[in-house]
C-alpha cells in the first residue's frame, strides 16, 4: 500500500513539468518512474532507504523548477499589467520631470535613469533636446505613487501643414486700387456677391499684369480661401476678352 502511494506521487508531480513547458525534467520522469519500480517490492517488502531518498531528491527538483517557473510567469504578467503609455503636449520639463497635457488631464512623468528619448529624425536625443508645446508619446510602468516611470520616450512629428483651399470664380471689374493692388469684383451669376482680391508678386497672370486690367473687365480668379475678415489673395488671374 505504501508503495503504491509513493508510486502514484512521484507520478503526478513528473508530469508537471510536462504541462507547464519545462522539457529538461522530461528526463527526470523517466529516471523517477525506473526509480520507484525498485522501490516498491513486488513481494511487498519494505523500501529501499537508498532509493527513497533518491526518489526524494528527484521530486524536490521538480517542485523547486515548477516554483521558479510559476514565479517567472507571475512577474512576467505583472510587468505586462504595470506597462503604460501617454500621450500628450509638454507644457513643462526639468532634468527628471516632465508635464503633459493629455486628453484625460495633466500627467506627471518621472524620467528613468536609462531612459531612451527618440527625435524627430528617428535619431536619439537628450532631455534638454525636447521643446515645450512637442506632441511625445511616453512609455514605462508605474510606480508605488501611481506617477509614469518613463523608459522611452518618442518624439511625435508635426502635421504636414495642409495647402489653402482653393476656389475660382468669374467676376467683373468694378474697381481698382494701384496703390493697394487690390480688385473688387461682381460676380457674373451672382450679381449681389461682391469680392475683393489683392494682388502680389506671387499672382501668376495668364496674360498682361495687374496694371493692364480696366474697369468691367471679365476676369476667371483662382483664390485661396482665407480666414473671415482677410482679404483673399489672387492665385491665378486669366483676363477674358469682352
Amino acid at each position: 500500500m505504501k508503495a503504491n502511494i509513493l508510486k502514484i506521487r512521484i507520478i503526478g508531480l513528473c508530469a508537471l513539468p510536462l504541462l507547464l513547458g519545462l522539457p529538461q525534467f522530461s528526463g527526470a520522469f523517466a529516471a523517477t518512474v525506473s526509480t520507484q519500480a525498485t522501490v516498491a517490492s513486488p513481494s511487498g517488502t519494505s523500501t529501499s532507504p537508498e532509493a527513497s531518498t533518491s526518489a526524494d531528491e528527484k521530486v524536490q527538483e521538480i517542485r523547486d523548477a515548477i516554483s521558479e517557473k510559476v514565479q517567472e510567469k507571475i512577474q512576467e504578467i505583472k510587468e505586462k499589467m504595470e506597462n503604460k503609455g501617454y500621450v500628450g503636449t509638454l507644457t513643462e520639463m526639468t532634468d527628471s520631470i516632465l508635464t503633459l497635457d493629455t486628453l484625460t488631464g495633466e500627467k506627471m512623468v518621472s524620467l528613468d535613469e536609462k531612459v531612451t528619448i527618440v527625435g524627430i529624425d528617428k535619431k536619439i536625443i537628450k532631455v534638454k533636446d525636447l521643446e515645450i508645446d512637442q506632441k511625445i508619446i511616453c512609455m514605462g510602468t508605474l510606480n508605488d505613487n501611481k506617477i509614469l516611470v518613463a523608459k522611452r520616450i518618442v518624439v511625435v512629428a508635426p502635421p504636414t501643414k495642409v495647402p489653402p483651399k482653393r476656389e475660382a470664380f468669374v467676376a467683373r471689374v468694378t474697381s481698382l486700387d494701384l496703390k493697394q493692388k487690390t480688385v473688387s469684383l461682381s460676380h457674373l451669376r451672382k450679381l449681389s456677391k461682391q469680392y475683393l482680391i489683392k494682388i502680389d508678386k506671387n499672382t501668376k497672370f495668364i496674360s498682361g499684369s495687374f496694371e493692364d486690367l480696366k474697369t468691367d473687365q471679365i476676369l476667371i480668379v483662382v483664390f485661396s480661401v482665407v480666414k473671415e475678415n482677410e482679404t483673399p489673395l489672387a492665385l491665378i488671374v486669366n483676363p477674358l476678352k469682352n
